[in-house]
């Protein structure tokens, strides 16, 4: 079916949408600082020989993982301060360095 077969309230709304895409990839992305950091980027040159350019790819080795909570070394409460010096052991897997 052509836009000019639509009806009228139909073709009217299909307008709207079309324009609040056009808005919404209009938008400028802002990553914070610590984001990119991070993140890359990804360009690629379209069939029509224009440069496409995709932000804010971020490698699975260098997503933040979240630190799992420990309880207190003496057997204190996890929100405690340690008596003792807590021993971080070294990374493993594909991200260790």
């Amino acid at each position: 079916m052509l836009a000019d077969d639509l009806p009228e309230d139909v073709a009217a709304e299909l307008e709207r949408i079309e324009v609040e895409l056009a808005t919404f990839e209009a938008k400028q992305e802002v990553f914070r600082p610590e984001d990119v950091a991070t993140a890359g980027v990804v360009i690629t040159v379209t069939a029509d020989d224009t440069l496409r350019i995709e932000r804010g790819f971020v490698r699975p080795e260098d997503e933040a993982r979240p630190q799992p909570a420990t309880p207190d070394v003496e057997g204190g409460k996890p929100d405690e301060p340690n008596k003792r010096e807590r021993m971080t052991p070294p990374p493993i897997g594909p991200w260790a360095t």
